[in-house]
């Protein structure tokens, strides 16, 4: 799980252009998809949370 999320970290700039970009070109599927969005972004974050220290966040 850990390669896992530093190698989402290190090439998460290209993997939110290249979605952005299929988005622009397809926009017939994110039509389909529209009713996942919601629990899209929650998995998101929780990824997004899994990429951080607990001690870091008690830092701040």
């Amino acid at each position: 799980m850990r390669l896992f999320i530093i190698f989402v970290e290190s090439n998460l700039v290209w993997f939110v252009m290249g979605v952005a970009a299929l988005g622009l070109l397809f926009p017939g599927p994110g039509k389909l998809i529209e009713i996942a969005i919601g629990p899209l972004l929650a998995l998101l974050m929780l990824v997004i949370s899994l990429a951080f220290d607990a001690h870091e966040a008690r830092i701040v």
